[in-house]
């Protein structure tokens, strides 16, 4: 695997300014692997977002499985594996859910931002009630074949969790639109050490991966339980009005 770039470790630096975010792609068992073919499972537990952590220094190599780097989050990437990485566009918050091979519509009362990491294609707040921490919906798209398969990253989702309940998995066609989906609860910890945040109690996450014909898209709502629990009706008419969108 070709080493980093003093353009990519450029980039590593500036977003580790940015602060450490759970990353669910880090450890995905393949950054070229198909929209339908199986993945091999990942053991329960594995680092989640760590971001600024597009970061290794000059001389070491990518994991296993990361996403592709560039001199611009998404484009102008590094070789991964001898293959050109994917030229992934980029959304602005206005263009959420309206351009690109999947469309979606959210509640109202969603708020979109412009992302805190260079890997997340589109990202949301939650609001609860006054003085309630917010939940949070992140979008990651790596381009055709990019960010693993579909059964590991729901498979290492839900073990981020440790709950009293197992995790439930779904599966069914929305617009035409294969979807899969995980929701799971309890305590939430997705390696985040390096921000200073350790295991979260009573958190819920709600999770979607679509098939589109560009690719894989990763969708995910972490929030506390009980904020989640209150909005799952929302996140449900959100995967409700997926569709499929320019090919």
């Amino acid at each position: 695997m070709k080493k980093l770039t003093m353009g990519s470790l450029a980039l590593a630096m500036t977003l580790g300014l940015v602060g450490c975010e759970d990353d669910p792609f880090e450890n995905a068992p393949s950054v070229s692997a198909s929209a339908s073919a199986p993945a091999a499972s990942s053991p329960q537990g594995e680092q989640e977002e760590r971001s600024g952590g597009l970061g290794p220094v000059e001389g070491t190599e990518l994991p296993p499985g990361h996403p592709p780097l560039g001199e611009q989050a998404g484009q102008g990437a590094d070789m991964i594996g001898g293959v050109p990485a994917p030229q992934v566009p980029r959304m602005s918050p206005q263009e959420y859910g309206t351009v690109g091979p999947i469309r979606w519509q959210t509640p109202q009362e969603w708020q979109a931002q412009v992302p805190t990491n260079a890997m997340r294609q589109a990202q949301y707040q939650i609001p609860g009630e006054a003085g309630q921490e917010p939940a949070e919906l992140v979008v990651f798209y790596f381009g055709p074949g990019g960010g693993g398969g579909v059964e590991a990253n729901l498979k290492r989702w839900a073990g981020q969790f440790n709950g009293e309940s197992p995790a439930t998995f779904g599966e069914r066609e929305v617009n035409g639109v294969k979807v899969h989906t995980v929701d799971a609860s309890g305590t939430y910890d997705a390696g985040m050490a390096m921000a200073g945040q350790g295991p979260r109690d009573a958190q819920r996450m709600l999770g979607a991966i679509a098939e589109t014909s560009q690719g894989l898209f990763f969708f995910r709502m972490v929030g506390p339980k009980a904020l989640i629990d209150a909005k799952a009706d929302g996140f449900e008419s959100f995967v409700s009005s997926f569709e499929h969108g320019e090919s």
